[in-house]
């Protein structure tokens, strides 16, 4: 520890994710805590947390591949994503205008397209 006692940037580990799938599978994994990832639980925040968490990967280099895959994916295969409207839109209306089971639909297809790649099946 540097600066007087408090950490600085070059003290906290790297612990970042080369996909913003594997961290929407940790947001799975801990989903009764969503507001500390997303703050309000709305699919726009996701949204923005997702678009966000790209740039992040983009400004490093990283196009990240396995996102686009899982997006074409929820595209070609599942059918839950039309050309002219995102995930959010589609999902909400999916979910009857409920925000965090959209949310939930998102991060339970993150899942199974994880479980899927896993066992080299899609």
């Amino acid at each position: 520890m540097t600066n007087q006692g408090r950490e600085t940037s070059a003290d906290i580990p790297d612990r970042g994710f080369d996909s913003v799938l594997d961290y929407l599978l940790v947001i799975r994994r801990d989903f009764a805590r969503l507001e500390m990832f997303i703050g309000e639980p709305r699919v726009q925040s996701m949204e923005g947390f997702i678009l966000g968490y790209r740039l992040c990967l983009s400004t490093r280099g990283n196009m990240d591949d396995r996102y686009l895959r899982f997006r074409e994916w929820l595209r070609e295969v599942k059918g839950e994503i039309i050309s002219s409207e995102g995930w959010a839109t589609k999902f909400l209306r999916d979910c009857g205008n409920d925000h965090v089971r959209a949310i939930r639909k998102l991060l339970d297809l993150a899942a199974e397209f994880h479980a899927m790649e896993q066992r080299g099946t899609c």
